[in-house]
Order: C-alpha cells, then sequence, then structure tokens
C-alpha cells in the first residue's frame, strides 16, 4: 500500500492515570502487548511500511522500546516541545514528500479494513475521508452528517447531546492527500478539529465519510481500556498480534501476566495483572488493573481500583474504588 502513516500520540493521557504515570500511553499492555503493537501490526498486515509516531510525553520510553522492537517495520520519530495540535503535529511529522497519509489518533482501537477505507477514498477523489463509526452517545466527539454518497455536510466538534445532527462520529483514523498541509506551521498549534475540518467543508472541498461497522474503542478511560482487553480476550475484535504467555481467563475475566507471582490461595477476577505483579495468600482482586511491580500482601481486599507501578499494599488493607499513584505505600 503506497501510503505511510502518522500516528498521533503526543498526549499526557491525564485521563488514564495512574496506568500512565510511568508507562506511555502507547506501551499501555493490552492482551500483555503493547497497545501500539496491535496498531502497528494492522498496519503491517496492509502493506503499510512507514510510519511516524508524533510523540510527546514519556517519548524516550517508546523511542527505547521500538529500537528493541521494530516489528519488521520502519518506525520514526517526531517530538512536540509544546504541544502542536492535531494538524501541527501531523505537519511536523510529514516528510514533505509524501501525497497521501493515513493518520490515526494513537488511543483508538479499530479493526476497520484499512484497504477499503483508502479504496472509498480514491474512488471519491477525496481530499480528505474520515473513518466514521456510531454511537448512542457521540457528544464527546467531533460529528459527521454525510450525504448519501458519503460526501461530508457538517462537521461539529463535541456538540451537545441534544444538539447533535447524526450519530456518526470521526473514528480517529483518517487519510489526508497532503496539499491540505501546505500552508499548516509545523511548529504552531494548529487544531484539524477547529482549524482545517471547518474551512475545507466552507470551501466545498471533496471530503468524505467511511461508514463502517468495524470494532471500535477509544482507550482514553480507565473503563473503557478494561473493556478493550476482556473484548479482545473474548473475541469480539481482532487483532493481528499474537498472545504472548500468560493466563488468559474467559469464565474469570482475567488477564495476568506470565511474570506475576499470584499466591495459588488468592482469588484474582475481572483484572488486569500487569508483569512482575506479586498477589499475596488469601488476597482478593476483583475488578481492578495492577500495574507493574504491584505488590498487594496477604489478605488485602482490592475491588474497582487502579494500583500504578510499584505500589505497594500493606497486610490486611482494603482499597476499594482507589487510584493508588506509582511508588505509594497503602496501609
Amino acid at each position: 500500500m503506497s501510503i505511510k502513516a502518522i500516528i498521533l500520540s503526543g498526549g499526557k493521557a491525564t485521563r488514564l492515570l495512574p496506568l500512565t504515570e510511568k508507562t506511555p500511553k502507547s506501551l499501555v499492555p493490552v492482551l500483555n502487548t503493547p497497545f501500539l503493537d496491535h496498531v502497528l501490526l494492522a498496519l503491517k498486515c496492509y502493506g503499510i511500511e512507514d510510519v511516524t509516531i508524533a510523540c510527546g510525553h514519556l517519548s524516550t520510553s517508546l523511542q527505547e522500546y521500538y529500537a528493541r522492537n521494530s516489528l519488521g517495520l520502519n518506525i520514526y520519530f517526531t517530538y512536540e516541545d509544546s504541544p502542536l495540535g492535531t494538524g501541527g503535529a501531523v505537519a511536523n511529522a510529514w516528510d514533505k514528500k509524501t501525497q497521501t497519509l493515513l493518520v490515526l489518533n494513537g488511543d483508538i482501537f479499530t479493526d476497520i479494513n484499512i484497504a477499503d477505507l483508502l479504496a472509498f477514498h480514491r474512488k471519491n477523489q477525496s481530499l480528505l475521508t474520515f473513518s466514521l463509526v456510531a454511537l448512542d452517545d457521540p457528544s464527546r466527539y467531533g460529528v459527521l452528517e454525510i450525504d448519501v454518497n458519503g460526501r461530508v455536510l457538517s462537521f461539529t466538534e463535541k456538540p451537545k447531546l441534544e444538539e447533535t445532527k447524526s450519530n456518526l462520529i470521526n473514528a480517529g483514523v483518517y487519510i489526508i492527500e497532503t496539499q491540505i498541509l501546505q500552508t499548516v506551521s509545523a511548529d504552531k498549534f494548529v487544531s484539524f478539529e477547529q482549524d482545517i475540518f471547518p474551512v475545507l467543508l466552507a470551501e466545498s472541498m471533496p471530503v468524505y465519510g467511511f461508514k463502517s461497522n468495524a470494532y471500535w474503542k477509544d482507550i482514553g478511560k480507565p473503563q473503557d481500556y478494561r473493556q478493550l482487553n476482556f473484548d479482545l480476550l473474548n473475541g469480539k475484535a481482532r487483532t493481528f498480534a499474537s498472545r504472548p504467555r500468560g493466563i488468559y481467563d474467559t469464565e474469570k475475566q482475567n488477564i495476568i501476566s506470565t511474570s506475576a507471582i499470584i499466591a495459588s490461595t488468592s482469588q484474582i477476577k475481572d483484572s488486569i495483572i500487569w508483569k512482575d505483579v506479586k498477589v499475596g495468600n488469601h488476597a482478593i482482586v476483583d475488578g481492578s488493573v495492577l500495574c507493574e511491580c504491584v505488590q498487594v500482601s496477604a489478605d488485602c481486599y482490592i475491588k474497582n481500583s487502579l494500583l500504578g507501578n510499584q505500589a505497594y499494599v500493606k497486610e490486611g488493607q482494603q482499597v476499594i474504588e482507589e487510584k493508588i499513584d506509582a511508588g505509594i505505600v497503602f496501609g
């Protein structure tokens, strides 16, 4: 496929804290595999070999990881000293040669057929083609109206629910012809949503939306991150990443790293356990995420909680609906 991809991964992912306090959002494990691996392997499946990651927060960890694990792709990085917005980040990552780009938001998982998206884009000679999914509540996202041919009639960023004109949202995967970047500054904040999309529509440029029934999940919130893991575990979504060794329990809904040490008398349910976690005797972990190197002592009860890297819970403690920052000793 003769296009290059840019993945926008510059945000601090504050909504995912404490999961992202020490771990870049792109490397947060999904089925024990860094989230971005799932995205990159999907691109590789469609023949996309050149990928630029526009990164910011904890970028060193991201670059070091992909220096060791390139997945057979040509992976490049750009860095933002200060936030550039979606448009500025893409302009900064563009090599000024490529004519067609696939742009992906770095916190979106979807199994959309990229070949079909590109074919639709080219068929319509579009300057910009959005992938679209339908949501019951589209108000958190950019909402689009399209005509019967898929041409975009309107774009509204995060409207009030009662003011939405459609249930179709910008799914965070789109194809652009880079002529629309010619006047975009690579060192200033420019928003696609606020500064570029409305202008293209106002000037009646060919902008289209490709409707898809593909699986789609924004992992920006902890509950959505957990849901993606379990949807993949239960086969509700497709990924090209193979499952590494670990415990994948569809009955108890557990995803547990192979390096975790779980006492035989403990009980784990509806939980995601990252690598090098230790859970002591008679401890109960229910509906929770334990990040790297968390230690849960004997006789603890952990319910609906998120424990950051290297958090330590002392013996007999109860942690219910808590977020414990990395390195914190609880109790």
